[in-house]
């Protein structure tokens, strides 16, 4: 008695059974209407879907050349491994079947310079460009990642090293971090001030200049004597609605003539070569303020 496959239930005949073609021929349409179910819920592979190996490419350094028989053009998908012939030191292309010479790029979509003798590589076809799939560190990239991060900090530092010393507090553009630290700890707060001495004329109209202040002045004071002993005064510059003004008396020896973002001038009036005729000026004594 025949029996029937777990399965696909396919007739057994028994051994003691004659041949009979029905049963076989029934056995092969059940084949047949499997065969075309599988087939049917199977998607077609696409000849891009699959990874093709190219085996050790052939060409020079950096203009790679390879064989498939079943690539016939680029499209986008394309995907290829292969390994590299040599080490690579330029921006490097890869031609499958003499269709064109293809550059492999990186995700970043920069050239890849730095392919290694033997290393095995993936590449997928896309907008004109293999690019390279699982890829690994670039340590150019990271190189000169850092450069740049370095010549930034540079800059930065030279930036706040000068924004430092226009606070008053005196720092080389090269100093540390650590040293700019501690300078900007010694930064005071409110008004700069500055004094100094303008030396004696030797005649009138003599013009006298002070530079290198690290502010520009809104007041601007001074004190000077006649070399008897005598007091002449002072005179109190300040700066209203654009234009500088003798705000305070005594005799009018020195004119304010020009201020600058890092000083101010004067001039020794007329009267002065009268003084200078009686007996002379001392030393003429300033203060500033920001």
């Amino acid at each position: 008695m025949s029996t029937d496959t777990a399965n696909y239930g396919f007739k057994k005949d028994n051994e003691d059974e004659f041949y009979n073609v029905n049963v076989v021929n029934a056995n092969l349409d059940k084949i047949d209407t499997e065969m075309k179910r599988i087939e049917d819920i199977i998607p077609t592979v696409s000849p891009t879907d699959s990874v093709k190996w190219l085996g050790v490419v052939a060409g020079t350094a950096n203009a790679l050349t390879a064989t498939h028989a079943v690539i016939t053009n680029y499209s986008d998908g394309l995907g290829v491994s292969f390994a590299a012939n040599t080490n690579s030191s330029a921006a490097t292309t890869l031609n499958i079947n003499s269709l064109s010479a293809i550059p492999i790029k990186n995700s970043n979509g920069i050239a890849v310079s730095n392919l290694k003798a033997n290393g095995v590589y993936t590449v997928r076809y896309r907008a004109g460009a293999f690019i390279l799939q699982g890829e690994g560190v670039d340590l150019k990239e990271i190189i000169t990642f850092a450069n740049d991060a370095e010549r930034n900090s540079d800059t930065i530092r030279t930036n706040v090293a000068n924004a430092v010393n226009t606070k008053g507090v005196t720092i080389s553009p090269n100093a540390t971090w650590v040293d700019i630290v501690s300078k900007i700890e010694q930064i005071k707060t409110g008004k700069q001030v500055a004094t100094g001495v303008l030396s004696t004329p030797t005649r009138w109209n003599d013009i006298k200049e002070v530079r290198g202040l690290k502010f520009q002045p809104s007041i601007i004071l001074y004190e000077n004597w006649y070399m008897s002993g005598w007091a002449c005064g002072g005179f109190m510059f300040r700066k209203n609605t654009g234009a500088w003004g003798t705000l305070a008396g005594g005799n009018s020896f020195v004119v304010l003539k020009e201020v600058f973002v890092d000083g101010f001038n004067v001039t020794f009036a007329e009267v002065v070569k009268d003084q200078i005729a009686f007996g002379g000026l001392t030393n003429i004594t300033w203060i500033a303020i920001e």
